[in-house]
C-alpha cells in the first residue's frame, strides 16, 4: 500500500505544479 502513497504524493505535486503555472499565465495575461 505504500506504493499508493507514493503515486497520491506525486499526483499532489503535480497538481500543485500545474496549478502555479496556471496561476503564472493568467497572471502575464491579465
Amino acid at each position: 500500500m505504500e506504493n499508493v502513497k507514493d503515486m497520491l504524493a506525486l499526483v499532489l505535486v503535480a497538481a500543485g505544479f500545474m496549478y502555479l503555472m496556471i496561476v503564472m499565465v493568467a497572471g502575464l495575461l491579465a
